[in-house]
């Protein structure tokens, strides 16, 4: 008997347990050892993920192999796979708000100014790996001709835009249901209103530092696109409130913006600087949707108010 009068296992009890034990243990050596999924890190430094069934059946499906998770959101698990490829699975959310038109938005830039979209279906795509780094890794005066450079190429892809693509009104869709924002909505009605024909593009629609990333050879190219039709000016709205809230405070640092599209784009200086203000107030709707505070949005949307002259 053991210490406090219980039966203490025989020798047969005890194998036993070893056997019940013995499979358990080993999966867990497996999973940790070095260079397995599971002891892996990936981009984020966030422990990642064993490749659930969903996915396997695309590895199974795209002839894919060597699939490794790499990074996951609300909308979307990337799994890195051989061939210097990526498979981007999306999730409920991530289907609503980037998937079909996103993908339709890669399939008309073709490469040009964007990750390169090897395949896809109505759940994922197969993109081309991009090694980095973000675009947000460079001083913001550098980062600023880069992002000339992307809108410059996404603009210039031929051809009309894909059918079905959700206009820019339908992106601001939050911005016009707010109870307030009235100036706003204003300026938005305006801005639409007065689109030339020769200035509308498919847009990426989400454009910012984290959404341009640099590729293998060197070129940087925009991911992550929500796909829309719209004012080219629109565009580059989303870079006045990136990649800092110090940043995207600084009128000095909106002037300059605003110039450096306007000489490297040939955009209107005047309708960048409203578009600006029009995306601050949307995403500020955005963020008191989903429960976050506003404050950095305030400040920024005061500062592009005034000199864009409103």
């Amino acid at each position: 008997k053991g210490a406090l009068g219980a039966p203490t296992p025989g020798i047969m009890e005890w194998g036993y347990l070893a056997l019940l034990l013995a499979p358990a243990a080993m999966c867990l050596w497996l999973a940790l050892a070095p260079g397995s999924i599971l002891a892996d890190m990936s981009l984020s430094g966030r422990r990642v993920g064993v490749v659930g069934a969903g996915v396997e059946a695309y590895l199974a499906r795209w002839g894919l192999t060597g699939a490794r998770e790499i990074a996951a959101t609300s909308r979307a698990t990337l799994y890195r796979v051989d061939g210097g490829r990526v498979l981007k699975v999306f999730t409920g959310e991530g289907l609503a708000h980037e998937g079909a038109h996103g993908t339709q938005a890669l399939i008309h830039w073709a490469g040009r100014g964007a990750v390169r979209l090897i395949r896809h279906d109505a759940g994922a795509q197969l993109l081309e790996h991009l090694p980095g780094p973000q675009l947000d890794a460079l001083p913001d005066d550098a980062a600023t001709p880069v992002i000339v450079d992307v809108v410059r190429a996404l603009h210039a892809a031929p051809g009309p835009a894909p059918p079905g693509m959700p206009d820019l009104r339908a992106h601001l869709a939050n911005l016009f249901s707010a109870p307030d924002f009235a100036q706003a909505k204003a300026v938005t009605e305006n801005l639409i209103a007065t689109t030339r024909p020769e200035d509308l593009r498919v847009l990426h629609g989400d454009l910012h530092h984290e959404n341009i990333m640099r590729g293998a050879d060197g070129v940087w190219r925009a991911i992550d696109p929500k796909g829309l039709v719209g004012d080219r000016h629109y565009d580059v709205a989303n870079v006045f409130c990136n990649p800092t809230e110090a940043l995207a405070q600084d009128p000095a640092r909106a002037a300059r913006l605003a110039d450096a599209f306007a000489a490297g784009l040939g955009m209107d200086r005047a309708r960048v600087l409203r578009f600006a203000y029009v995306h601050a107030c949307a995403s500020a709707c955005w963020f008191r949707e989903n429960g976050y505070g506003t404050e950095r949005d305030v400040l920024t949307i005061a500062m592009l108010e005034r000199i864009a002259g409103l």
